[in-house]
C-alpha cells in the first residue's frame, strides 16, 4: 500500500514538471519576445523608470533616457511598434532582429540587431559590449 502510494506521488511530481516544461514553461525565445513587448509598452508609456528595469545591470550606470526625453520623442516621432526575428539563444546570451516603426513614420522602420542577458533567471536589454 505504501509503496503504491509512493508511486503514485511520483508519477504525479514528474507530470507536473513535464506538464510545466512542456506547456506552461516560456521557451527562452518566447521570454525574449515578451521583454521586447515590455520595452516598447514602456517606451509608449513614458516610462523610464520601467524601462530601467528592464535593462542589464551594466547598463543601467549608462546614461538612460528620462521620461521627459521619451515624451518629447513620442510626441516627434509617435509612438513605437515592434516585431521580433531571428531569436538566437547562446546560454545567458541571446540576440534578436528587432523591427522598429514609428506612428508618425508609418513607411520608415528600422531592423537592428539588440543583445539581451539573462541575470537572476529574467532576460534583460543589455548591449553586446556590457
Amino acid at each position: 500500500m505504501v509503496t503504491a502510494v509512493v508511486a503514485a506521488i511520483a508519477v504525479l511530481a514528474v507530470g507536473g514538471l513535464l506538464a510545466y516544461k512542456y506547456v506552461f514553461a516560456k521557451s527562452d525565445a518566447d521570454q525574449v519576445k515578451a521583454l521586447v513587448q515590455a520595452v516598447t509598452a514602456d517606451q509608449n508609456k513614458a516610462d523610464a523608470a520601467g524601462l530601467l528595469t528592464l535593462s542589464c545591470s551594466a547598463a543601467r550606470g549608462r546614461n538612460p533616457p528620462t521620461s521627459e526625453m521619451l515624451r518629447n520623442d513620442i510626441n516627434e516621432y509617435g509612438t513605437v511598434a515592434t516585431s521580433v526575428t531571428d531569436i538566437r539563444v547562446t546560454g545567458d546570451r541571446a540576440t534578436a532582429q528587432v523591427t522598429t516603426t514609428r506612428s508618425n513614420q508609418p513607411g520608415e522602420s528600422t531592423t537592428d540587431t539588440q543583445s539581451f542577458l539573462k541575470e537572476s533567471g529574467s532576460w534583460k536589454v543589455c548591449p553586446a559590449d556590457e
